[in-house]
């Protein structure tokens, strides 16, 4: 059996799919140049790392990073039930002493991590978001009346957490209450059109 402790919070989803990378890296001399099969309990990692679809177009670096590493092994991967798997989906929920402590940069941002993240978990449509990442969205669009939440439902695949802000691919989803703020220093740093196009 091969574990490791993280040293960082992440998403169920990046935490499957590190656990796949991890696991394929660690056992590479027993992997390379045979056909394997990767099992899952998580049907979107699945979906993301499987080797004929390739990864969605926005998908955040570190998943891209770990397709590209994958891509040099012949294998298969299929979902299963996580019933079928309760010693390995029992590793990752053991407790950890280990607490990481991030230090925050000298020079403040116009708009911080803090805010973007309390403005998200503010906000009804974002903090529905928040918990189906970080709990894992169904296989079907349970929101067909809510077209705010089903522009989410179908990017599902490109949407992780990072330091408790929601992002798509490497871009932060700004919440709407920090729109109009985050508009302004964006148009404050802009030259304008014609300067950007002669450029």
């Amino acid at each position: 059996m091969v574990s490791q402790t993280l040293t960082e919070n992440r998403v169920l989803k990046t935490t499957k799919a590190f656990a796949v990378i991890f696991a394929v890296t660690k056992l590479y001399k027993y992997l390379w140049g045979r056909t394997f099969v990767i099992a899952t309990d998580n049907s979107a990692i699945q979906r993301i790392l499987t080797p004929e679809k390739g990864l969605p177009l926005r998908a955040n670096h570190r998943l891209q990073h770990w397709a590209t590493i994958l891509q040099g092994f012949n294998y298969h991967i299929e979902h299963r039930k996580a019933s079928l798997m309760s010693v390995p989906d029992a590793l990752p929920h053991l407790p950890s002493p280990v607490n990481l402590k991030l230090i925050s940069p000298l020079i403040k941002p116009p708009i911080t991590v803090d805010e973007v993240s309390e403005h998200s978990l503010k906000d009804p449509t974002l903090l529905k978001v928040f918990d189906l990442t970080y709990h894992g969205w169904p296989e079907h669009n349970p929101f067909p009346d809510h077209s705010e939440l089903t522009s989410y439902f179908k990017l599902r695949d490109e949407i992780s957490i990072q330091q408790k802000c929601l992002m798509m691919g490497n871009r932060v989803i700004v919440p709407p209450s920090l729109r109009g703020q985050a508009l302004t220093i964006l148009h404050m740093g802009h030259p304008g059109i014609l300067i950007s196009k002669l450029l």
